[in-house]
């Protein structure tokens, strides 16, 4: 059976504290993602089109994350890896 990785913003409705928590809770999500991956999940992340605006914290989104020296190259990559291969999702207004 095939797996996909479903990204769900409404985890980030509340934006974290600082953006010093935000790292952290980014590096926790990829730990995830890595976990998850390497029991057979695949390696997708399927997310909705304004993914990358999505606010961490306060003045700090996604894309800002993905430029941050001080986040680890690696855990951008891996993320970045996920996205380019993934579905977006996208609403269709009932009529």
């Amino acid at each position: 059976m095939s797996v996909e990785m479903v990204f769900n913003e409404l985890s980030l409705s509340a934006p974290f504290e600082s953006k010093q928590i935000a790292r952290k809770r980014m590096t926790q999500f990829i730990d995830t993602l890595r976990v998850s991956t390497s029991q057979g999940v695949q390696r997708k992340l399927c997310t909705k089109d304004d993914f990358i605006f999505l606010q961490l914290s306060s003045n700090y989104k996604i894309m800002q994350w993905w430029n941050d020296s001080a986040v680890e190259k690696e855990e951008q990559g891996f993320l970045k890896s996920l996205r380019n291969y993934s579905g977006l999702i996208l609403y269709v207004e009932k009529v």
